[in-house]
């Protein structure tokens, strides 16, 4: 309920970075930034629209230096006052958009259409991971439904799905895959870990994404960026698991000219403080990939082992 988008700035990619203003007030949830060369447009993604302000969202009581009183790993327990904001439309996906990185930005409402054989029962719009054409043809991914009791059993699903538009305003319309229903053969039915926070890039050998895979990170690979294969090996840089804090969520990517990949940044609950036994604090890291002269240092050749580290 409180999640908002903000843009900070810095002198080097790896930070630090200063906080300039809040872009997009509560709630937008899971921001996903992309910039349209056709269009000459900078887009933000995100779940929500930001028409839950503090007026009729109030945030829980006491909050002061980054520390919510009740909080359990960034979630919170304690009383909390309903949402009354009458004029929000909900959960959606939003789209904002500016010609300059400093606004101002307009909001569009994303239309969906699942075609003639209607939405799938588990499909869904979270996490929602765009990229865009030179030719202004949008591909989007979504997280839907993970899972299910049948019996007092989990039956876990392919949870990720693919859309397309002719452009970032435009409709966007269902592409079946081919995973179960429709989905990305990624996560859910193998006997791997469930997918989410998906980011999407198009390197020199076609498409690739990054999932938050908990406890960390997995990796999916395409040719034409609708049929997927995946490994369900979990991967990533250090994070703070094993001194009370969290792992890598939330990844984005920063690739170079060639489309390699350069940078990555996740978001990483930190370590409790002040004798607390929980953590309700985050930050975002930036780590930088090796290149293959470097990875030669390392007898085993992976993410977890190809990374530096910036925070």
């Amino acid at each position: 309920r409180m999640s908002q988008t903000i843009r900070a700035t810095a002198d080097f990619i790896q930070g630090p970075y200063e906080f300039e203003e809040v872009v997009v007030g509560t709630e937008s949830h899971n921001a996903y930034y992309v910039y349209s060369e056709h269009d000459k447009m900078h887009l933000i993604y995100t779940l929500f629209a930001g028409d839950s302000p503090a007026s009729c969202n109030p945030p829980p009581s006491g909050c002061s230096n980054g520390i919510t009183p009740g909080a359990d790993r960034l979630h919170y327990h304690g009383e909390w006052k309903d949402n009354t904001c009458q004029n929000s439309v909900g959960r959606v996906i939003a789209i904002f958009s500016s010609h300059y990185l400093t606004g101002p930005w307009k909001r569009h409402l994303v239309d969906l259409s699942w075609g003639t054989k209607g939405q799938p029962f588990n499909a869904g719009i979270s996490n929602p991971a765009p990229f865009i054409f030179s030719n202004g043809t949008v591909i989007m991914l979504s997280r839907g439904k993970d899972n299910t009791w049948v019996n007092q059993t989990v039956v876990k699903y392919h949870n990720i799905w693919l859309y397309r538009a002719t452009s970032w305003n435009a409709t966007y319309e269902w592409v079946p895959s081919n995973g179960f229903n429709g989905a990305l053969n990624v996560g859910g039915l193998s006997d791997g870990p469930l997918t989410e926070d998906p980011v999407l890039w198009k390197g020199r050998r076609g498409f690739h994404i990054l999932f938050h895979s908990a406890p960390d990170l997995t990796h999916a690979w395409s040719k034409d960026g609708i049929i997927w294969d995946w490994n369900k090996m979990t991967m990533g840089p250090p994070n703070h698991m094993d001194d009370g804090g969290g792992d890598n969520e939330r990844p984005r990517v920063v690739v170079n000219d060639n489309g390699d990949l350069d940078w990555v940044f996740v978001g990483q609950l930190l370590i409790p403080e002040n004798g607390s036994n929980v953590s309700d604090a985050s930050h975002t890291a930036a780590f930088r990939a090796l290149k293959q002269s470097e990875l030669d240092m390392f007898s085993r050749v992976s993410l977890r082992g190809g990374v530096s580290s910036s925070t």
